[in-house]
């Protein structure tokens, strides 16, 4: 039986999520590691997701395990891209690379990923646009905070348009950032679904063969996935 899930929650609220990332297969492992679990890059989420309760739980496993090229896989899957994301109902969320084994992780309580590279560096691009506080910037800012700038946007550039990973990076968590705080789970969807408006990409053969094919979110306190 074969699964390969891109996103979900989990009984216990984990939510696991896995996206494209330029460059990842360069690190994955060749040969196996008979004292550690193999995984393919694309059953990762579906293996954290059955496996454990937290994001704490998931961090502490990554050690034990090694995601695999196709070198020594019954069929082969090509480079397969990835990188992840996990977060649960204590607001922790996190990145996960590819980029050595153990996996690297990044805390990220501005709560947006992207495709780009080097999320240092796309973190940084933010500074034109919204002023992030300095709790946020020495990596002091709890869990579940609304807001990771200061209430004072003027002087700022305006939003970048387009499809490019820094351009929707950028508007995601801009948005996310001037959003309320949701009365209710309601009203959190819609805003969830406001925000992804903005970076949903249309089918423009001109432009690229991606385009966005479906959309979700996840209420991690109830346990709730919403497709479209």
């Amino acid at each position: 039986m074969h699964a390969d899930l891109s996103d979900g929650v989990n009984e216990f609220g984990l939510s696991v999520q896995k996206l494209t990332f330029a460059n990842a297969s360069r690190q994955y492992a060749k040969t196996r590691n008979e004292k550690k679990i193999q995984l393919a890059p694309f059953e990762f989420a579906f293996w954290a997701m059955t496996n454990f309760r937290s994001v704490q739980e998931l961090i502490e496993s990554l050690p034990s395990i090694e995601v695999m090229n196709d070198n020594e896989a019954l069929n082969e899957y090509g480079d397969a891209d990835l990188h992840y994301a996990a977060a649960d109902p204590s607001g922790r969320f996190v990145i996960i690379e590819p980029l050595s084994m153990p996996m690297r992780v990044i805390e990220n309580p501005l709560g947006v990923v992207t495709n780009a590279p080097n999320f240092k560096r796309e973190v940084n691009k933010l500074n034109d646009y919204m002023p992030l506080l300095p709790e946020y910037l020495n990596g002091q800012l709890s869990y579940n905070s609304q807001h990771v700038a200061s209430k004072d946007f003027s002087g700022k550039k305006q939003l970048p348009g387009g499809y490019t990973p820094s351009a929707r990076f950028i508007r995601t968590a801009y948005l996310k950032e001037r959003s309320d705080s949701a009365a209710d789970q309601e009203e959190q969807l819609v805003n969830a679904h406001n925000i992804l408006n903005s970076v949903t990409v249309p089918k423009m053969s001109s432009r690229s063969d991606t385009y966005t094919v479906y959309r979700s979110a996840v209420a991690l306190e109830t346990r709730t996935l919403y497709y479209e």
